[in-house]
Parts: C-alpha cells; structure tokens; sequence
C-alpha cells in the first residue's frame, strides 16, 4: 500500500518532471511503484487509465451543469456547479461507511471520481480570476469550456504538461467562445496562469523529488544485507596431508 505522504511526493515530483518532453513524470512514477512498492506494471496503468476516465468524466459534468445554470446569477451558478462533487463524495463516503472499508472498488472510484471533479472545478476557478485580473472577466459557462479545451490539451502525447499546445489553444478558442475577446487575450491569460503554476512547480517537485530520492537511499540500504553477516561466504579448502616417511605401515596403490 503507497502512504498518502509518499503518493503526494510522487504526484509532486511528476508534476516538475512532465514539463519535459515524453512525460518522464508519468513513465518515472509507474517504475517507482514497481521498483520501490512492488506494484505490478498492468495495474499502475490501470491506475492511469481511471484517472484519465475520471478527468473527461468530471470535465463533461461540469459544462452540462454550467451550461444548464447559464441563465442564472453568477453565485447561484457557481453553487449549482459545486452540487455534483459534493454529492458524488458524499455518496462515496456513505458506502464506504456501509462496506466499511474506504478502498473497496465502488466507494473508491466514488471519492476519487469526487476528487477529480473539484480539482477540475479548481481549474475553472483559475481561470476565471485570470481573465477578471487582466480586466475581461468571462461567464462560468465560459470558464469551463476553456478549462476544458485546457485538459485536453494535457492529453497530447509527447508534449510536455501541455506546454505551447495549452496556450495556443486557448488562444486560438477564446475568440469562439467571447465574441470580442483577440487571440492574444488567451494566450496573455494562459500564460499568466502557466507562469503562476510553474512558480509553484518548481519548488514542490524539487522538494518532492529530494524526498523520493532519500526515501529509495533508505530502501536499498534496507535492501542489502550487512556486511560480514550474509556476504559471500569462501568455501573452506581441505588440507591435505603428506606421507609420513617414517609410517612402515603397508599401503596400496590404486
């Protein structure tokens, strides 16, 4: 079982790492766990494969109810926006409580399905303070369209956390989705938002990674046996003795 500690460190780490081309986060994450917690390869991508499902999931989710609440206020909205996840959580927590175990297969896809779903509204969220700050604040709805265009974009395969792919194509959206919003008003507010991230970034992953790597120095230190208790150990050689010359006692050949 991964503890919650280490897990985050992991996700720390693989979050600095992916800013490199062909996600060495991710594939360095699935060797960790097989290495260090001996978790076979086909269920780590197991893992992944739910957490992308999760995410499309949640994103889907979010425009539908953003879209039905367009005619509303803001903060009415943004509440009606927040009723899924904490209902879903809520449901996954209750048959927890029932099953009485918090990983069994339903109650965990639950609360992780609950979980992904607030970061992704996080996300919305980030964005529309973004476009406020810079002085073209936009809708919910708005909001979560872009967000959406912006997850999708870290799907693309060998670019790293979605660098250049994410701002251009929040660029080249934003025009659709705000009428008198220019391209460069989405790429300005992207890279605001990439700027801020990577602030954070750089600081958690290298924090995290030190932590992983002195965590994998204490496994193979465990790893080995000491010294001098289980090493090697050098075959004793018989000692062979001579022929006493002055033995008279008869002997025969072979």
């Amino acid at each position: 079982m991964v503890g919650l500690g280490e897990m985050h460190a992991l996700i720390g780490s693989a979050w600095l790492l992916n800013y490199l081309p062909l996600r060495p986060g991710m594939f360095g994450r699935l060797a960790y766990h097989k290495r260090i917690n001996h978790i076979h390869l086909r269920d780590s991508v197991k893992v992944l494969a739910s957490s992308v499902m999760l995410t499309v999931l949640s994103n889907v989710l979010i425009c539908a109810v953003a879209a039905l609440s367009f005619e509303l206020s803001q903060p009415l909205a943004w509440t009606l926006t927040l009723l899924p996840g904490v209902v879903i959580s809520a449901a996954g927590l209750f048959v927890a409580g029932v099953r009485a175990s918090l990983f069994a297969p339903i109650p965990g896809m639950l609360i992780a399905f609950g979980v992904r779903y607030f970061d992704i509204l996080t996300w919305v969220a980030r964005y529309a303070v973004i476009f406020a700050l810079i002085g073209h604040p936009v809708s919910l709805t708005q909001a979560t369209l872009i967000t959406a265009v912006s997850q999708a974009a870290l799907l693309v395969p060998f670019v790293g956390n979605g660098l250049g792919v994410r701002e251009w194509g929040i660029g080249l959206a934003l025009p659709v989705l705000h009428s008198h919003a220019p391209k460069a008003l989405g790429l300005t507010a992207d890279l605001l938002n990439r700027g801020a991230e990577v602030l954070v970034a750089v600081p958690v992953g290298l924090a995290c990674s030190t932590f992983l790597w002195r965590r994998r120095r204490r496994y193979r230190a465990r790893a080995q046996p000491p010294a001098g208790r289980h090493g090697p150990r050098s075959k004793a050689i018989p000692l062979q003795s001579e022929p006493d010359p002055t033995d008279a006692s008869p002997r025969t050949g072979s």
